[in-house]
């Protein structure tokens, strides 16, 4: 309908992608044979995108869990991981925003994402064992949450809305304190032009 959010999806091979936008026209021809219909797409982020996020995580546990019917010698089942550092690739044509999910396993404070370049996003608050956070970087969809209630005003200052570049982006994940206790999922839709 007109004035309201339209999404084009195109799958080309393997790769489902989307364009996502706001109708502004729609032409259909009332008296002629021929069935043609014209959909014109306000789009403010006019790139492909993946249909799909990808989602990459940061944690100081590194997930080997794993069963096999025998088990002829023990096996770890969780690592520490000392590195807080990742590197993403987006393989995409052009940088995009990106959704950054906090997960506090204890108490921790003043959880902050630096990049490689010495940008950052981090929020200025205590969290305790279960609370999540939710920072969207996206195009016309940027919003801090904690638990659900918006803490935009809890942004560490100096803070930018970090974009995931395209190549390889360096990732190290921080606190003032609790460090430990951090669990970060970065998910981004990669664009296409």
């Amino acid at each position: 309908k007109h004035k309201q959010a339209g999404t084009l999806r195109l799958t080309q091979g393997d790769r489902d992608t989307e364009l996502v936008g706001i109708v502004e026209a729609i032409s259909l021809p009332r008296f002629s044979n021929e069935c043609t219909i014209q959909i014109e797409l306000y789009c403010n982020f006019p790139y492909w995108r993946d249909a799909e996020y990808m989602s990459l995580t940061i944690s100081r546990i590194l997930k080997t869990h794993h069963f096999e019917l025998a088990i002829p010698a023990p096996f770890p089942l969780g690592v520490y991981d000392l590195n807080m550092t990742q590197v993403y690739t987006n393989d995409g044509d052009v940088a995009t925003g990106c959704e950054i999910t906090i997960i506090a396993l204890g108490e921790v404070v003043n959880p902050t994402l630096y990049k490689a370049d010495g940008s950052y996003i981090g929020i200025t608050d205590k969290l305790q064992a279960n609370d999540k956070v939710v920072i969207s970087t996206e195009k016309g969809r940027k919003f801090i949450n904690k638990n659900g209630e918006s803490i935009i005003s809890k942004i560490r200052a100096g803070s930018k809305f970090l974009q995931i570049e395209t190549g390889d982006n360096s990732f190290t994940i921080d606190a003032e304190s609790g460090e430990r206790n951090l669990y970060f999922t970065i998910s981004f839709k990669r664009c296409y032009v």
